[in-house]
């Protein structure tokens, strides 16, 4: 199937960053390009650009595109889509910085899409890989860390259990490079909420978070540098997972951040691991890792 895509260009230099990244998946047969709309500041007298017919806000907004691609800042696209939820649905709405995404094929972004994938992660891997990725966050695990992979493991594994649970406030914890930021409880598990100021706002956004959790399709990543810690995690979580580990450990599901690999040499297990999650160094397809294709591994 090729998908028809209109682009809407609001911020030209954006659409001449991802010029040939498009070209090459019209090339693939992903997608066709039916039509352009341009910012007014972008007015031309004619009736093409690079070859794809321009059209008026009418013609655009009616026409009957799979997808519309934006090219704006990403800051602006929850905003463009509040605005046209009316025309299309929020789902076919993509920010053109998808196509600066490190192996990106537009059939299987879909797919992904499509599968409403929920990233259950032990620390920040999961939002950052969501961010990266330009996806809504379907999980609560989003800019914290689990205090131990043991609590993690537990989590997963009795998942639907936990979620039942409230998010109670423990206590204030502290990082060098954050300052205080709050440590919240579930029942027996600690989870350090590092990247939110208060325990209120930490509290609000687990609980809407967890509600969007898609229990059909849930992907379990635990980093850790623990033997022990791997085989227990793989051995009890039944959900889709995958470990993280800065060596062989000789088990299934690894993933291994080989410090040959990585381009800052004196770089940390934990900082080259966000440098991996953020997009920044190419390990992994992260979308076929996450579409559960077995030859993600580059």
């Amino acid at each position: 199937m090729t998908f028809k895509v209109g682009i809407l260009i609001l911020e030209y230099s954006l659409y001449l960053k991802y010029y040939n990244s498009i070209k090459f998946e019209i090339l693939k047969g992903n997608i066709e390009i039916n039509g352009v709309s341009l910012n007014k500041e972008c007015v031309t007298s004619v009736n093409t650009l690079d070859g794809y017919k321009l059209l008026n806000d009418e013609q655009f907004f009616t026409y009957g595109f799979d997808y519309i691609v934006v090219a704006v800042q990403n800051s602006y696209i929850r905003q463009i889509k509040n605005q046209l939820r009316r025309i299309i649905a929020d789902n076919k709405i993509l920010s053109i910085d998808i196509f600066g995404i490190i192996d990106f094929d537009f059939k299987e972004y879909i797919k992904l899409l499509d599968s409403k994938v929920s990233i259950l992660s032990a620390n920040c891997w999961g939002g950052m890989t969501y961010s990266s990725l330009h996806m809504e966050f379907l999980s609560p695990t989003i800019n914290l860390f689990f205090e131990t992979d043991e609590m993690f493991t537990r989590f997963v594994s009795n998942l639907e259990e936990y979620m039942e649970y409230p998010l109670e406030y423990d206590k204030d914890g502290f990082a060098d490079d954050v300052g205080k930021y709050p440590i919240g409880r579930l029942r027996d598990i600690r989870i350090h909420f590092l990247h939110y100021k208060t325990f209120d706002d930490a509290n609000i956004k687990w609980n809407i978070r967890k509600n969007r959790i898609n229990y059909r399709n849930i992907v379990a990543v635990l980093r850790t540098e623990s033997l022990e810690s791997a085989y227990n995690f793989v051995d009890q979580c039944q959900y889709r997972k995958y470990v993280i580990t800065p060596r062989d450990f000789g088990i299934k599901n690894q993933i291994i951040l080989e410090q040959t690999r990585i381009i800052n040499e004196g770089m940390s297990f934990g900082d080259s691991l966000n440098m991996v999650a953020g997009g920044k160094i190419h390990i992994y397809d992260v979308i076929k890792l996450l579409n559960g294709d077995k030859s993600f591994v580059s």
